[in-house]
């Protein structure tokens, strides 16, 4: 009966949470294809894209830093090539940045020289802030994995774009599942 009665209130207040939740609309980065990654072909497209921005609006991107993790005994990274839309206006390559900081990473990071305004007549709502091509190492077709880190994304004013924050019904559905496992818990002792 307590079972009952503790899952019943869970479900309420999960529901009673995400009937009145809003939402933003985070800034998102990710990687397309998504992992696991099936390599037909050699060189393999990786692309790093960007959603959730204004449509010709506030926020802008004007700086990322990225990091990609991939298996280095499968794939081998070729040169990125970066996206004209933070530098819309000049071609910036010194703004481009490419380390790997260790074997399996590549490091990829650019900083815009161009103004607020000019990144907002730029850019759209989403679009690829880097493509890079990786090689095969091995025998094709072959299935590998690649994943995204993100380090940092800032607006066209330097600010940084923050994380996007989890939403009422996370929240009440992680406590209600807490507390669903401590009675369980004590149930059982």
């Amino acid at each position: 009966m307590r079972r009952r009665l503790l899952a019943g209130a869970a479900l309420w207040i999960a529901s009673i949470c995400g009937a009145q939740r809003v939402y933003a609309g985070p800034v998102v980065v990710n990687l397309f294809p998504s992992s696991p990654l099936t390599v037909n072909t050699s060189p393999a497209m990786v692309n790093v894209n960007v959603s959730g921005l204004g449509v010709h609006a506030d926020p802008t991107i004007g700086a990322f830093d990225v990091t990609l993790f991939y298996d280095p005994a499968v794939l081998s990274p070729g040169t990125p090539v970066f996206s004209t839309l933070l530098n819309p206006i000049t071609p910036c390559p010194f703004c481009q940045v490419v380390t790997t900081p260790q074997p399996g990473a590549i490091e990829l990071a650019e900083v815009s020289l161009a103004t607020d305004a000019q990144l907002q007549a730029a850019q759209s709502a989403a679009f690829t802030l880097v493509q890079v091509p990786f090689t095969a190492l091995v025998s094709l077709p072959t299935t590998t994995t690649v994943s995204l880190q993100k380090n940092y994304l800032a607006d066209g004013n330097g600010n940084l774009i923050p994380p996007p924050v989890p939403e009422p019904a996370t929240w009440a559905l992680s406590f209600a599942g807490l507390a669903m496992m401590v009675a369980w818990r004590r149930r059982r002792c």
